[in-house]
């Protein structure tokens, strides 16, 4: 089950929060609120209808104002202002469940599945771990790339030459999660970037890590991997559907309960676990001996 009333979101946190913090943050861009602008754009002298998603983190009126703002945007792309977009960072436009921090939030995805965002705490998603033209020659069963992820690691945690620097190895259904630990690294640093290389982070993750400033982890299963029926999340979600999804859910926590997102299996350098890295474990029932999903 999600964990709705954990120690690390308490109502009385939330009620307390600063107001101007928590209604627009500068760097990940996860918003409370959702609203949709139609309008037409002028393209060739021709009017085409298109739709904008705006959000926001103090009103649907101040998100359904971006979403104005969005459209004006594009109108004067199109017109030939080509500077617009230059600094464009990508939204995460999905529903937010919990905030746990200043900065880090839970938000359900596309298809359900709750996920993890945080601007601070790196974590990487590795499907290969890096591999030499001998390698090519080894039989790379899951215990190999495990252990050949983990001497990787090694290395990189002697060259980086930083002792308080910890990395946390996680099996998952088709890879690895790596979880650095022991100091703080937003997606953009350079040494965030050395350390994605040389774990040989998926590309594709590493590329939306840093338009959208900062990184993911799915923490619970994925539906058809726990063979249940899939749901496809609309944001913003109006009334009618937010009863479907509930009802959708209920089945889905069921379901959910007898398999792992991810499996604890080593620890690289200082074991640095804080209160993030705990929650994590346990929505993903990391030390447990389930199935992955």
């Amino acid at each position: 089950m999600p964990l709705r009333q954990s120690r690390y979101c308490r109502r009385q946190r939330m009620e307390s929060a600063d107001s101007q913090a928590a209604n627009e943050r500068d760097d990940m861009k996860t918003f409370r609120y959702w609203a949709k602008f139609e309008g037409f754009l002028l393209v060739d002298g021709v009017e085409r209808k298109a739709a904008f998603l705006g959000g926001s983190n103090s009103s649907e009126e101040d998100a359904r104002n971006t979403a104005i703002r969005k459209f004006e945007s594009v109108q004067r792309r199109i017109s030939g202002h080509k500077n617009e977009f230059e600094s464009y960072e990508a939204e995460i436009r999905e529903e937010l469940i919990e905030e746990i921090d200043e900065s880090a939030v839970i938000t359900r995805n596309r298809y359900g599945a709750h996920v993890l965002n945080t601007e601070k705490q790196m974590i990487l998603d590795v499907d290969e771990p890096p591999v030499s033209f001998f390698d090519l020659f080894a039989r790379r069963s899951a215990e190999w790339k495990l252990k050949k992820l983990k001497k990787v690691t090694e290395k990189l945690h002697i060259s980086l030459g930083q002792p308080s620097l910890g990395f946390r190895i996680y099996q998952t259904c088709k890879g690895f999660r790596v979880i650095v630990t022991g100091q703080a690294i937003v997606p953009k640093e350079a040494l965030a970037d050395r350390i994605s290389r040389k774990l040989n982070a998926d590309p594709l993750y590493w590329h939306l890590c840093k338009k959208q400033n900062c990184y993911r982890a799915r923490l619970t299963p994925k539906p058809y991997r726990i063979k249940y029926r899939t749901i496809k999340i609309k944001v913003p979600a109006d009334a009618q559907f937010k009863e479907e999804i509930a009802s959708w859910e209920r089945g889905y926590w069921e379901k959910s309960k007898n398999y792992s997102v991810c499996r604890y299996a080593a620890t690289v350098g200082s074991d640095n676990a804080n209160d993030l890295i705990l929650l994590h474990d346990k929505y993903t029932r990391a030390n447990e001996s389930r199935k992955l999903a």
